[in-house]
């Protein structure tokens, strides 16, 4: 009996001891108490959010450009309505907020919440409750005797393993965002009809603007106007041709009659003296 309550006892202390260096831990590592898995979710949300906003606002944008097009009334729009430049100043602002969100989160997990990572082994100091002893001159103290232990966490690979993953792709989205932040304003610089919002709409979101359907029967015209004529024009190049010719034999047979109506009279000319 005596040693199964020991057992219990030993037991008991090594759970005692487990929550005391697992609470050691967090304080050490993490001091928030933030779990990993929140922060990433929190991370790749906000720059959900920002994406979503963004499509809300120049949705209707857009949706109005592709239909102007296509029922061909952007002409009919005043000069101030066609050159705004909304779809260009949301787009700027979506990726400064982006790239401005990707470093704060870079920050926030390498200098705030987990600024050491996740050690699989770290050293963890217990001190037990006070033992009393007597010194020389009779007195009762109090003494207190550390005990380090060496402990390990198994979760702490994939901790660090996910943060490290979460802190790349942010630097990498970073860059890239800076990238194509700086590729905008200088095409900007060069044309300011760039930032207009059909061109902008064309020729860096790449959207294909359908083609008006009453400007199709028009080609189709046009062209059978075309094919029509090209046979024309060969058969009446091929008559004047034809006419030059018929002209010239003509003028030949003229000129061979009146050769011959001369001689002719020549002749009886010299008879008759």
């Amino acid at each position: 009996m005596n040693r199964i309550s020991a057992v219990v006892r030993k037991s008991k202390a090594r759970n005692s001891s487990k929550a005391k260096c697992f609470e050691q831990y967090q304080k050490l590592y993490n001091k928030f108490s933030i779990p990993v898995y929140a922060f990433v979710i929190v991370n790749f949300s906000f720059i959900g959010i920002v994406c979503v906003i963004y499509s809300q606002i120049v949705k209707s944008r857009v949706d109005g450009l592709l239909q102007a097009n296509n029922s061909d009334d952007e002409r009919r729009q005043p000069c101030n309505q066609t050159r705004r430049r909304k779809l260009f100043l949301a787009y700027c602002c979506q990726l400064a907020i982006r790239f401005a969100l990707g470093i704060i989160f870079i920050v926030l997990q390498t200098q705030l919440l987990y600024p050491s990572n996740f050690p699989s082994n770290f050293k963890c100091n217990l001190t037990p409750r006070g033992s009393h002893a007597v010194n020389s001159s009779g007195n009762i103290q109090n003494t207190t005797q550390s005990a380090l232990y060496e402990c390990h966490n198994q979760r702490a690979t994939k901790k660090t393993f996910w943060t490290n993953a979460v802190s790349a792709v942010n630097g990498v989205f970073a860059l890239l965002i800076l990238i194509e932040f700086v590729c905008i304003l200088v095409r900007a610089r060069k044309g300011k009809k760039f930032m207009e919002d059909s061109q902008f709409l064309k020729d860096h979101l790449n959207a294909v603007l359908p083609q008006n359907p009453q400007q199709e029967p028009e080609r189709q015209d046009s062209q059978q106007e075309l094919n029509e004529e090209i046979p024309l024009l060969a058969y009446k190049k091929q008559n004047c041709c034809k006419n030059n010719h018929n002209y010239i034999i003509h003028r030949e047979h003229e000129e061979k009659y009146h050769r011959r109506h001369r001689a002719t009279y020549r002749s009886q000319g010299s008879i008759s003296t």
